[in-house]
């Protein structure tokens, strides 16, 4: 609990390392654990075999009820119908960025999007927003 601080919008953020895309991670055992994956389990003492999802769209959030398993296809439906994923794309954008693409750079369709350079790499390879 000293890595959790409570929000008044409800979420409790971690405020201990975080990864590139705003999740909560630590170390234990010689591994990088998720800290709203182990906030599930820690919660619930049973981690299933899934993603665990934020209802409250916030990657810092280890908020118990906040957390909910799901497939991937069922957590980017959810950012879709919500009109984020990593609070900046869709299935809209995502198609403007492939049909930008032989005019900008992917450094460029970054700064343009607000992503990460590597979002805008699967974006294209659609290894994400194949739909």
């Amino acid at each position: 609990m000293s890595k959790i601080a409570k929000q008044d919008n409800g979420c409790w953020l971690w405020t201990g390392s975080l990864s590139r895309d705003g999740y909560g991670n630590f170390h234990a055992n010689n591994k990088t654990m998720l800290a709203h994956r182990f906030s599930y389990q820690f919660h619930y003492g049973v981690l299933p075999d899934a993603e665990i999802c934020h209802s409250c769209d916030t990657p810092a959030c280890v908020r118990p009820d906040h957390l909910f398993p799901g497939t991937h296809l069922q957590n980017m439906r959810d950012a879709n119908r919500k009109g984020r994923v990593g609070g900046k794309l869709t299935f809209a954008i995502a198609e403007e960025m492939r049909s930008l693409a032989g005019t900008l750079t992917r450094a460029e369709l970054a700064a343009r999007y607000g992503v990460h350079l590597s979002m805008v790499q699967a974006v294209l390879s659609r290894r994400s927003w194949r739909e």
